[in-house]
């Protein structure tokens, strides 16, 4: 399909549906907690199962493959450029987003490990994946990790001297988190810049 008719598509469908639009937004609102804990099924699931492979090693075994999603030779490589960073190595946040519960995060050498808040106050069993981060200045870095099975994508962006994890996140079941938490507690080691 060619851009200009999926743009015209759009555009009908947007004037066309106003009242299914609403629906959905209701819906969205509705359901956002049963979709929260279906995201928590699927990371305890997919992500916890085993210990995963570091950045490095999964991009070489991905190479190796012929390019993502399993070496699939129709899908374009992916284009993961620095300039990356290390300076979060060590650092550990406690913060919350608008929708409750508290997430806890360790930014390694080359993953990340993370618990989720259930719905019920417990947190789910620790979940590390491979990530990048790229300072972007000062102490505001941008984060960055895919799932292996490439269904979840979570960009953040973290302010540590306001004390702020921005979200943009595509999670399982196709719905997205734009969100912005504040950071109750962070732990940083003693070589860190601004200790």
């Amino acid at each position: 399909m060619n851009h200009s008719r999926m743009r015209m598509r759009v555009r009908v469908n947007v004037h066309k549906g106003r009242t299914t639009m609403r629906y959905l937004l209701g819906v969205t609102k509705a359901c956002s907690r049963i979709l929260l804990c279906g995201s928590v099924v699927w990371a305890v699931a997919s992500c916890g199962a085993e210990p995963q492979p570091t950045a490095v090693a999964q991009q070489a075994a991905l190479g190796a493959a012929g390019g993502p999603g399993g070496g699939d030779p129709g899908m374009h490589p992916d284009e993961i450029v620095g300039p990356f960073t290390q300076d979060l190595n060590g650092v550990s946040l406690t913060y919350r987003y608008s929708h409750d519960g508290d997430y806890y995060i360790t930014y390694g050498s080359d993953t990340v490990t993370f618990r989720l808040p259930l719905p019920d106050g417990t947190h789910t069993p620790p979940i590390t994946v491979p990530y990048y981060a790229r300072k972007l200045r000062g102490n505001m870095y941008m984060v960055h990790w895919v799932n292996p099975e490439r269904t979840v994508h979570v960009t953040q962006v973290v302010d540590l001297p306001h004390r702020e994890v921005n979200v943009a996140a595509l999670m399982p079941g196709q719905w997205q988190l734009f969100d912005v938490g504040h950071i109750s507690e962070m732990t940083k080691p003693k070589k860190h810049k601004d200790n």
